[in-house]
């Protein structure tokens, strides 16, 4: 009998490998969302001072 070893050297890379830029991009886009909010919370009270007072 012969057996076939399929492993040419091409083995597909460990997980972390693949979760560290998942993970940046995660941290990145939460920093915009957080920056965008912080904007907007800004624009409002500056509308609401502007408006109100």
């Amino acid at each position: 009998m012969t057996t076939i070893d399929a492993r040419d050297g091409t083995d597909p890379r460990p997980v972390r490998d693949s979760l560290l830029p998942a993970a940046l991009s995660l941290i990145a886009a939460l920093a915009v969302l957080s920056g965008l909010a912080a904007v907007a919370g800004f624009a409002v009270r500056a509308a609401v001072g502007f408006f109100a007072g």
